[in-house]
């Protein structure tokens, strides 16, 4: 069927891909342009996470994924 939801393995697939596409290829070939921060890393794994709960019908609540800042120390 064509929620992607109904395919767990292609669906964890898809997310794992989300996630490393963008910065870990700089881990295996080199060092990327400029220096990527632990803000830039969060954002993207966030937008990541927002991106496939929105296509299986969901949304994210909170800070349920623990991608908030810890500014407590």
């Amino acid at each position: 069927s064509g929620k992607v939801g109904s395919q767990p393995l292609r669906a964890a697939k898809f997310f794992l891909g989300a996630v490393v596409a963008q910065h870990h290829p700089y881990s295996l070939i080199g060092q990327p342009p400029t220096p990527v921060s632990e803000a830039e890393i969060r954002e993207h794994v966030r937008a990541a996470i927002t991106m496939f709960l929105a296509r299986c019908g969901l949304r994210p609540e909170g800070d349920q994924f623990g991608l908030t800042e810890n500014r407590a120390g």
